[in-house]
């Protein structure tokens, strides 16, 4: 795949938006229920993962600048283990990708089934409850969106996530003040059973790495990167902290995987529940196709038909929508939104943003790697291994304990 060599026209304060933009996210609603798993504590867990995922995201600058010709996180890859290291990067991402697309439609499915919870439907013996019927539902809205191959039409919805995630903090904050208050204690200091879960939650939260690398070739002042990334995921850390806080001194253990159902329970017809629904509602339509194009684009090349064709455009038509079909089948046999991106967090991003960063640092850069430099890379490695193993596992296991 021929990509362009991107030119380095964002200023600091640009680069700096996006960081923060990309790293907002639909993370942001499950935020009480980790604090509610797995105890007040897990401030303190959010913030180390948070540092871990910026440390990380330096030590991809650093393989960047060893050499002019990598340009995207797969070249890290190639230039670190050759052809096979680029292969394992493109297969997570996309694996990445996929499941996010995914848990897009439960989301949409558990928010639309709690504003029209009479929408379960019944065809020849054949039934669909409230939930499964809004998924098939919101698929086949966002269907058009995923056919485009030009998404510049999209794409200015997708840079209002630092915003959303802001309205949506305050709209919550609104809330507790003015209609539930915060009637709840706070909660334990740990409870060790929720931690993996938490990890997972959290890793996914701080899953920005994979574009990062292009992120910092767009830079004109790439020495600023660092203190670019130390800004942004404090900003960041600020917004998840808040909203957890908040959250689980709302609706205490009780909280659900989805603070706006919580909020949709409580008081349906309260103005802060109805626009932070419909806000939740409306603002993954757009990142579903987003998020599926590169999959789709991945697998186009595979085609053996000329580009441009009618040909090509059917066949194109054709995989996307099987692909969105593939999201919508899993989204209905798997459709726990905490767990489903538990398990994105602790496998693929716990892999993309932790581990494979300090490995490719160690290798790529392994002549001006200091003893504390790789004593840090390694350390961080072991602990990606190990708590993305046992989030992983975790996660998996819950799954299967919902049938």
């Amino acid at each position: 795949m021929h990509i362009e060599e991107e030119r380095a026209t964002s200023s600091s304060w640009q680069a700096a938006f996006n960081a923060i933009n990309i790293l907002c996210g639909v993370g942001l609603l499950t935020t009480p229920y980790a604090m509610a798993i797995s105890g007040l504590s897990s401030l303190l867990l959010l913030i180390g993962i948070g540092g871990i995922a910026c440390y990380t995201g330096r030590l991809l600058a650093k393989c960047m600048n060893s050499s002019r010709a990598i340009r995207t996180y797969p070249d890290i890859g190639q230039a670190a283990f050759g052809r096979w290291g680029r292969l394992l990067v493109s297969v997570l991402l996309y694996m990445e990708l996929f499941c996010c697309c995914v848990d897009f439609l439960i989301l949409e499915g558990d928010n639309l089934s709690a504003v029209f919870p009479q929408a379960a439907v019944s065809l020849g013996g054949f039934s669909l409850t409230a939930k499964q019927s809004l998924i098939l539902a919101a698929a086949i809205i966002v269907l058009p969106t995923v056919w485009l191959r030009d998404l510049s039409l999209l794409s200015f919805l997708s840079v209002g996530g630092i915003f959303a995630s802001l309205a949506l903090l305050a709209l919550v904050g609104w809330e507790g003040v003015a209609v539930t208050g915060f009637p709840h204690d706070r909660p334990p200091l740990v409870t060790w059973s929720g931690v993996p879960v938490s990890i997972g939650l959290f890793c996914f939260c701080f899953s920005g790495h994979a574009v990062f690398p292009s992120l910092y070739a767009s830079m004109r002042t790439k020495s600023h990167f660092p203190w670019l990334l130390l800004g942004s995921f404090s900003v960041v850390v600020a917004v998840y902290g808040s909203m957890a806080v908040m959250g689980a001194f709302m609706f205490g253990s009780e909280v659900s995987e989805n603070i706006t159902l919580d909020m949709q329970d409580y008081a349906p017809n309260a103005m802060p529940t109805v626009v932070a629904m419909w806000l939740v509602i409306v603002n993954p339509i757009a990142k579903v196709a987003l998020t599926l194009a590169p999959v789709a684009m991945a697998m186009e090349e595979l085609i053996s038909v000329k580009h441009g064709s009618w040909r090509f455009t059917a066949a194109s038509v054709a995989l996307r929508t099987a692909l969105l079909a593939v999201c919508v089948v899993v989204a209905i046999v798997v459709p726990f939104f905490s767990l489903v991106m538990s398990f994105i967090g602790a496998f693929m991003s716990m892999s993309i943003s932790i581990v494979l960063p300090c490995v490719f640092y160690l290798v790529i850069c392994a002549k001006d790697v200091t003893k504390v430099d790789r004593v840090a890379a390694v350390s961080v490695a072991v602990f990606g291994l190990i708590a993305g193993t046992m989030a992983t596992y975790e996660a998996i296991t819950a799954i299967y304990s919902k049938y």
